[in-house]
């Protein structure tokens, strides 16, 4: 830690002492993680009936992402069908209303031409 000899100015840790502080502090948090892990490996292979505890919590968390992940997949699936129908409804709306007005036109244009031949 440093601190400012004239009583002025700034004290502590540097931002570099800081992201050194924490990365060390992961660092050893990791490393012991992984060691329990190992040792909890290999227990389990010397000793067959007792299951790795480790292997248990992985694969509910992968159990547990694969539902995640089909969650997500399937919402981004309705979204999309979602905005597809959407946009769709707006593309007949607008072909609708074009056609329509153009019927309208030939339908003028008929009634004149039929008014024109009596």
């Amino acid at each position: 830690v440093t601190s400012s000899s004239d009583g002025e100015g700034r004290a502590g840790c540097t931002t570099d002492e800081i992201y050194s502080i924490i990365e060390e502090f992961f660092k050893d948090k990791l490393r012991k993680a992984i060691q329990k892990a190992v040792s909890d490996i290999a227990n389990s292979r010397i000793n067959p009936d007792q299951q790795s505890l480790t292997v248990q919590e992985a694969r509910k968390f992968l159990s547990g992402a694969k539902g995640i992940f089909s969650d997500y997949g399937q919402a981004v699936r309705s979204s999309m069908e979602d905005r597809v129908d959407e946009r769709i409804t707006k593309i007949g709306k607008v072909v609708e209303e074009r056609v329509g007005e153009r019927l309208d036109v030939v339908e003028k244009k008929l009634g004149n031409k039929l008014r024109n031949l009596v």
